[in-house]
C-alpha cells in the first residue's frame, strides 16, 4: 500500500467511524424502521443527541482515532478525550 493509498484509506475509515457514531447517536436505524411502518407521530423519539460541544471519548488515538478526533474537534467543536 502506497502512502497516498494509506492516507485515502485513513480518511475513509475515519469518516465511516464518524458516520457510525452519528447513526447510533441519532437513532437512524430505529427512525428508519418507524418511518417504514408509517409511524410518523413517533419522529420526536429519534432526535438523539448532538455531538456539538460535547465531550467524546476515543479509545485508540492512532492514525484513524487521531483523524476522528480532529474531525470531531474542528468540525463539531467536541471536546475529545483519548
Amino acid at each position: 500500500v502506497s502512502k497516498v493509498e494509506g492516507m485515502i484509506e485513513q480518511e475513509a475509515v475515519a469518516e465511516h467511524a464518524l458516520a457510525l457514531l452519528l447513526s447510533v447517536g441519532r437513532y437512524v436505524h430505529r427512525g428508519y424502521s418507524s418511518v417504514r411502518e408509517s409511524k410518523w407521530s413517533e419522529r420526536a423519539r429519534y432526535l438523539g443527541i448532538e455531538l456539538f460541544n460535547k465531550r467524546v471519548g476515543i479509545i485508540g488515538i492512532g492514525n484513524i482515532g487521531s483523524r476522528v478526533a480532529e474531525i470531531l474537534n474542528l468540525g463539531l467543536r467536541s471536546h475529545v478525550s483519548a
